[in-house]
């Protein structure tokens, strides 16, 4: 349940302890859900995820499953739309409500 927002003009970057890092973009609030950590809401703005281990990231509308792998996720609930780039390995994405 623990929360991360950034303002305007900043960044943060979470590295967990099996290296995954997140490097979270200006005016952006994410959710980590889970005692293992595998789980995370982005509530609004973007991430950047070099996952190690399995991972699993909602949005406003969608949700991915991320896997040792590089990836750009946008959430902007306000136009109701998630951008998701995969730059390395592979991504599996879905709309809210469907198992991944």
């Amino acid at each position: 349940g623990d929360r991360v927002r950034t303002g305007g003009r900043s960044a943060a970057g979470i590295r967990f302890q099996d290296n995954t890092l997140v490097r979270i973009g200006e005016l952006s609030q994410l959710r980590i859900n889970g005692a293992r950590r595998s789980d995370a809401a982005l509530e609004n703005g973007e991430l950047l995820v070099n996952a190690r281990r399995p991972l699993r990231i909602q949005g406003s509308r969608a949700v991915a499953a991320v896997r040792g792998t590089v990836v750009h996720f946008t959430a902007d609930p306000r136009r109701g739309e998630d951008v998701i780039s995969c730059y390395d390995g592979q991504v599996f994405v879905s709309q809210i409500g469907n198992p991944i």
